[in-house]
């Protein structure tokens, strides 16, 4: 096993990229998603954004998976597109790959909306996780109702990710986070989650949700394999 601890490069995302799936929920529905029943609410709402809500008193978090072949990608190499408001007091919103229900496995990409700091997780079940290196501060600070775009993805044993405000396009091109496990290389399915520690209650809204096929573009010997040789 091997993690990649603090890296920033540049890369493109490469090219010829294929939808595997998509929503925009603006069908009004969340059909194809399979909602893990813990108390929280989950609906499309007037604005036509996926909602996961919970209040109350007991600890409990919002989960919900999804893939191109319903419980499974078709694919172990794919990226994830999608936009998230938080409402306050929310603290944890996430987006998990590779995720396999069986066993409660997957990568986890966490926005923490009250100390400004992101981080990539492994699951290896639900009661076990293992951080991937140090979180990392995002300067510009996660703001509450405010729109953000998220992609996070998976391409052998790297995992990487970037945030961003405005428009879906003109991408960043500068990966925010990067890190290497192998562990997990099935294809599992994507989940949004939803989380609280201090406050039970949240509040977030998913939207826009593009998963893609990955395509090495730079990921030759002179970018990732000199950057993995040294771990």
């Amino acid at each position: 096993m091997k993690i990649l601890v603090a890296l920033m490069v540049l890369a493109p995302l490469g090219l010829a990229q294929t939808v595997l799936f998509e929503d925009d929920f603006s069908d009004g529905n969340a059909d194809g998603w399979t909602e893990m029943v813990t108390g929280a609410t989950y609906l499309v709402n007037s604005a036509l954004r996926y909602e996961m809500s919970y209040y109350g008193s007991d600890s409990t978090y919002a989960f919900t998976c999804n893939g191109d072949g319903g419980t499974t990608m078709s694919d172990s190499n794919y990226s994830v597109l999608f936009q998230v408001i938080a409402y306050s007091p929310t603290k944890h919103i996430g987006i998990n790959i590779r995720y396999m229900e069986s066993t409660g496995s997957s990568y986890a990409l966490y926005l923490n909306f009250h100390s400004n700091y992101y981080i990539i997780i492994r699951y290896d079940s639900f009661l076990s996780s293992t951080e991937l290196g140090s979180s990392v501060y995002y300067s510009e600070g996660f703001d509450y109702q405010t729109p953000y775009w998220v992609r996070f993805e998976c391409y052998g044993d790297i995992l990487r990710a970037k945030i961003w405000e405005g428009s879906s396009t003109p991408e960043p091109e500068n990966w925010m986070i990067v890190r290497i496990d192998d562990n997990y290389v099935n294809n599992g399915c994507i989940a949004l989650e939803c989380l609280n520690y201090t406050s039970m209650d949240y509040l977030v809204e998913f939207d826009n949700v593009v998963v893609t096929t990955v395509v090495p573009g730079t990921l030759e010997n002179t970018t990732w394999g000199a950057i993995k040789s040294a771990f």
